[in-house]
């Protein structure tokens, strides 16, 4: 089984800024069941993964505050988004990856530290595309960016938006001629301008760094391979753990060869008496999904909105039953589900 592994990696560019990176490893099932690490199926996961990140990461109190009133914190609701669908996992990795390019995240950082960082950027790397950039930034057309060459070299000639590059203009022009110009500046001295608190991380991640989003996940399924050539061979289970324990409920056709499978796989891996639902142990389940091949699936996991209910489902081989055994059994049934009155 996998999951992600997330982690903050400092900028090569920009000192104290960090980036997020991620991998997919390998995870046992017990911390899926008992911690709630993210099970990730590639196209099969239906929790709604994505959409739950980009609640998270727009959270107000995960945005760093004066940099949010000034428009630095911008919501990443869009991020990640395709004109074309190529499935969940693709969907899911695309907006990892665009977090990590968009996306800076700090401890804490003012605007005005911001600013300054921004203007040492642009004395750096000085140049006449900057220049120009700038004029053309903080101008309004082509008189005011001649106007504004004009009080600085009454000399300068320029009659065609092409004499501008016939200038130099990063010897006419400094940093200092766009003071006040702060957003500019700094939408222009770094590469991306939002951010995020590096507490993100604790909110959708254990101590090892693996995705984690709920404290545990109790309801999976395992599909059991009992035949093999075809999944419709596979024996089904629908599961729920409780307290280091989980109990297996199976999905039963009139088929008597599948019962008996069912119960060879019961005798196999129960710790109570039970023949065809039975309870094991969250070790036993990991040693099962290894020797016997299972799937496992999670279609209760849902982040975004309450899943629909699973149900177990048994057939009767109707003349094999007396009708008050009948009677009794599917009472019971609809009330309490497949248990174990199957030995009675």
């Amino acid at each position: 089984m996998e999951t992600y592994r997330l982690w903050l990696k400092p900028d090569e560019e920009i000192a104290g800024f960090q980036r997020l990176h991620y991998e997919k490893v390998e995870v046992g099932i017990a911390d899926v069941i008992q911690r709630g690490i993210h099970p990730w199926l590639d196209n099969k996961d239906r929790s709604n993964l994505k959409d739950k990140l980009v609640e998270v990461i727009n959270r107000p109190d995960l945005k760093i505050p004066q940099l949010a009133e000034m428009g630095y914190c911008e919501d990443v609701s869009e991020i990640g988004q395709s004109h074309f669908y190529h499935g969940v996992a693709a969907e899911f990795e695309t907006f990892l990856q665009e977090v990590q390019r968009y996306v800076y995240f700090v401890e804490r950082l003012n605007f005005m530290d911001l600013l300054t960082l921004a203007k040492q950027r642009l004395k750096r790397k000085w140049s006449h595309k900057i220049a120009k950039t700038l004029l053309e930034q903080t101008c309004n057309g082509f008189d005011a960016m001649r106007s504004f060459l004009k009080a600085k070299d009454k000399n300068i000639k320029i009659s065609s938006y092409d004499d501008f590059d016939r200038c130099d203009l990063e010897e006419i022009l400094t940093l200092a001629d766009f003071e006040g110009e702060d957003h500019t500046l700094v939408r222009l001295g770094l590469p991306v301008t939002n951010f995020r608190s590096v507490q993100l991380l604790h909110r959708i991640t254990d101590e090892r760094g693996l995705l984690k989003l709920t404290d545990s996940i109790r309801n999976f399924r395992i599909s059991v391979q009992t035949g093999r050539r075809y999944e419709e061979e596979n024996l089904t289970y629908n599961c729920q753990a409780k307290n280091g324990q989980v109990h297996f409920i199976p999905n039963l056709e009139r088929d008597l060869d599948e019962r008996k499978k069912a119960l060879a796989i019961a005798s196999r891996w129960r710790t109570d008496t039970g023949r065809y639902c039975f309870n094991t142990d969250i070790a036993q389940v990991g040693q099962m999904v290894e020797e016997q091949k299972c799937e496992v699936t999670f279609p209760c996991l849902d982040y975004m909105r309450a899943p629909d209910v699973v149900q177990s489902r048994c057939e009767f081989i109707s003349s094999k039953i007396k009708q008050i055994f009948y009677t009794w059994f599917s009472e019971l049934l609809y009330f309490q589900g497949l248990t174990e009155v199957e030995k009675a």
